[in-house]
């Protein structure tokens, strides 16, 4: 459980810093980016520019940059070749031929990135291919580094932010521990003087004088609150408990199957219809004196709630998971918080402790949630108007 939690506000954490990082590294690309075709974008349209003021000769303006162009003039007097860079020309005449490539778009020759400008004048066809080697590389380099940098900063700030998810979690994992110990301590205090009440009452009622007498009565109400709190105490030592346990290969198919015809038994006395649909050949590693457990506290649950006496359960194999699912429906389904559900002592009902009539303290499903943790198995419910679902995901 602690695991669990430590890990959720570690990634909430790094959620945090990946969303700020990927933000701030996306605006200083994108800006550097944009800088950097502005400055083609300019260079190009001062290069075209001087091509339509003169054809042969190409003033720099005091440009201290001394870009690389290559630039071709086609007109009826042949083709005219103006560079400052020594290049094979068959190259680029292969490029100026083919006609395939857009204004503006960036194309490798030899190893270096150019980016081609044509101009169509009336009497005469400009290519200019300006070399952009330098600013590609640029922006190539910089998102090498943003993602390593980024990628570093993540591996740290998962380090620092788990470190300080345990050390916020740890005066929360020793208020629980404390708690359970002294919910075990004390349930293994009661345990000694429940079975010293019951066993006297036992023996005062062996005493024919005494059964037979008005006085019965109260020792038969004595033995029966001692045997609620007797099952209160081992319900309450079974949360506490955190020993491992045993676990084996199941037919949970089988386990089901026993369990639905017992209770079949037990809901047809009251009245109540038990619909099952189980499929064969479903198998779990698990431990059949808790599984046998699980399965009874869900169908006992609906039989003690169900308001139209019908209960259903459902086992099916969906792919890789095994699906068991009890439902029933309910009268107070306004009153049920379904996310409380599986918390210790809830009730619907706020006002009542033990429910007489249910036999209940509301700990079964947090036991039925306690088994499924140690199952590494999932439980949730679901309420669909008047209908509630257990469902339970191997």
């Amino acid at each position: 459980m602690f695991k669990s939690l430590r890990n959720k506000f570690t990634l909430i954490q790094v959620a945090i810093v990946s969303v700020v990082l990927i933000a701030s590294f996306s605006f200083i690309f994108i800006y550097i980016n944009k800088e950097s075709v502005n400055d083609v974008e300019h260079e190009l349209d001062r290069l075209s520019q001087q091509v339509k003021l003169n054809r042969i000769s190409i003033i720099f303006n005091g440009n201290s940059k001394k870009e690389l162009y290559y630039i071709s003039i086609e007109d009826s007097l042949g083709q005219h070749i103006i560079s400052n860079v020594n290049v094979d020309e068959d190259e680029f005449n292969e490029v100026i031929v083919s006609n395939k490539y857009h204004n503006n778009q960036v194309i490798e020759i030899d190893e270096e990135y150019w980016i081609i400008r044509r101009i169509v004048g009336s009497y005469e066809t400009s290519t200019i291919f300006l070399n952009v080697t330098r600013q590609v590389e640029l922006v190539h380099s910089l998102r090498k580094a943003l993602i390593g940098v980024g990628l570093l900063v993540l591996a740290v700030m998962t380090l620092i932010s788990r470190y300080f998810a345990t050390q916020a979690i740890k005066p929360i994992e020793k208020t629980y521990k404390k708690q359970e110990e002294f919910v075990s301590d004390a349930a293994h205090e009661l345990r000694t003087p429940l079975t010293i009440i019951n066993t006297n009452t036992d023996v005062l009622l062996s005493d024919t004088s005494i059964a037979k007498s008005d006085n019965a009565i109260w020792l038969n109400y004595i033995k029966d609150e001692v045997k609620q709190m007797t099952e209160l105490t081992n319900e309450l030592l079974q949360l506490s408990s955190n020993d491992e346990v045993s676990m084996e290969n199941l037919s949970l198919s089988e386990l089901v199957r026993n369990r639905t015809l017992t209770f079949e038994t037990l809901m047809y006395e009251q009245g109540i219809t038990l619909n099952h649909d189980i499929d064969e050949g479903i198998y779990i590693e698990g431990n059949k004196k808790l599984m046998i457990q699980l399965i009874n506290i869900l169908l006992d649950n609906s039989m003690k709630y169900t308001s139209d006496n019908l209960v259903e359960i459902i086992l099916k194999k969906d792919g890789r998971r095994n699906i068991l699912t009890v439902n029933n429906k309910v009268s107070n389904s306004k009153e049920i918080e379904v996310d409380s559900l599986f918390e210790r002592f809830y009730r619907s009902d706020k006002s009542r402790g033990y429910e007489e009539n249910k036999k209940s303290y509301g700990l079964g499903l947090a036991i039925a949630k306690n088994i499924c943790n140690k199952h590494n198995a999932k439980i949730s419910a679901s309420l669909k108007e008047d209908k509630i679902s257990f469902i339970v995901t191997y």
